[in-house]
């Protein structure tokens, strides 16, 4: 008995550290569950489902790789549970529990609150949540002395309803709300960094642009925090929690100086790495900044020339590990 003891407490224990390697991931709007089921313990992780396809897409994720692997164990029971954008009734009865509202007295607010949580958040789960803190954050939604909700919508300062934007747009200026006001300033200057690197954060990338600055890794526990970032141990940092977040961080650079803000990023790599260094996967990093920012009044004919040979560089890189789709957008720039 105590050898079986012992070798079901292995397993379990290898199980729980593979476990602990997988993030969670949010890339759009619906949310899938995958729960594992090893003994006595379960333990979900989440990722995100493309808008308006019901089919989770973790196909570039080392999350793929490992729920394989995890269904060749014989002794682990793998379950996927299907979770939808929720619909207006599903939000309205989570006010109600959340909020512990009575019916018929708190209908009124709950309507109210379901209207504007749909018009913000599309009915996405981790954003309906994320949305109702923020109105108790910042007091748009309180308790009176006799413990009754109110919620003061003059206090809210949302995107124009009027305007014909869609719901998409709703949601990235609600998180672009949370972050002018959840994040410090200088957390907002890191995460409208970040969003021009990609996806997936490169805190190396991020340290050499700030001029080695040591709080970027506090800015960016700071945006864990707040849900805008996750942590991705298999690329050894932070990615967005959704693509919207990304969206919304770059949406604080002002459209005008989107170019000159982006030139500024590719020049600051480019001087860090020197040319010696730029012979792997960051010379791409490089040039899409630098040609992203090309149109720029600041750029002269010296520069277009270096970056044009730079790009020239950039394809032979790619096309010489296989990459001849990337290869050809680097030449025909």
């Amino acid at each position: 008995k105590t050898k079986e003891k012992i070798s079901k407490k292995k397993k379990k224990n290898s199980i729980n550290r593979r476990m602990n390697k997988v993030p969670s991931i949010k890339k759009n709007n619906n949310n899938k569950f995958d729960s594992k089921t090893h003994g006595n313990s379960t333990v979900t992780t989440t990722t995100t489902a493309n808008n308006n396809n019901s089919s989770c897409n973790v196909s570039s994720s080392p999350l793929l790789a490992f729920l394989e692997e995890l269904k060749e164990e014989p002794s682990v029971a793998l379950t996927q549970l299907q979770v939808q954008n929720f619909t207006p009734s599903m939000v309205n009865d989570l006010i109600f529990d959340l909020l512990q509202l009575q019916k018929p007295d708190d209908e009124e607010i709950a309507t109210v609150l379901t209207s504007l949580i749909m018009k913000q958040t599309m009915g996405n789960v981790s954003h309906v949540l994320s949305f109702l803190r923020f109105l108790t954050d910042q007091g748009v939604m309180v308790q009176n002395h006799l413990g009754r909700w109110e919620l003061n919508c003059e206090d809210l300062q949302l995107q124009d309803d009027d305007k014909e934007d869609s719901s998409q747009d709703r949601l990235v200026a609600f998180i672009a709300r949370r972050i002018r006001v959840c994040m410090s300033t200088e957390g907002q200057r890191t995460l409208k960094i970040a969003s021009c690197l990609g996806k997936y954060i490169d805190d190396s990338a991020l340290t050499l642009i700030l001029d080695g600055s040591r709080t970027v890794a506090r800015q960016l526990e700071e945006a864990e925090r707040e849900g805008l970032l996750t942590f991705y141990p298999q690329r050894g940092g932070y990615c967005f929690a959704d693509d919207r977040v990304q969206q919304a961080a770059f949406s604080l650079i002002p459209p005008e100086d989107v170019a000159a803000f982006q030139l500024d990023l590719g020049r600051r790599l480019w001087r860090a790495a020197g040319p010696q260094n730029l012979e792997s996967d960051n010379i791409f990093l490089v040039v899409d900044l630098l040609y992203a920012g090309i149109s720029d009044e600041s750029v002269t004919p010296t520069e277009r020339q270096a970056v044009a040979e730079l790009h020239l560089r950039a394809g032979d890189y790619a096309s010489s590990v296989s990459s001849f789709r990337e290869g050809e957008t680097y030449y025909s720039r």
